[in-house]
């Protein structure tokens, strides 16, 4: 992946990249952002959040928690 520019806002970043397969890296690049706040959620023992977040999980994730 080859990174142009990048910004980061409150609640989220924008970037403007170029990568062979960019929904593919995207996707990855989503997975482990999302694993490591996990982690971290927990690592803190913000249980209140992740119970949160696994009630506000989108109807069709059906192999996730979150």
């Amino acid at each position: 992946m080859e990174l142009y520019a990048w910004v980061i806002m409150d609640h989220h970043f924008h970037a403007v990249v170029r990568a062979p397969e960019l929904s593919r890296v995207i996707g990855d690049l989503k997975k482990h952002t999302a694993r490591q706040l996990l982690a971290q959620i927990a690592a803190e023992g913000r249980d209140w959040l992740l119970d949160l977040l696994s009630k506000g999980k989108a109807a069709h994730k059906q192999q996730s928690d979150f």
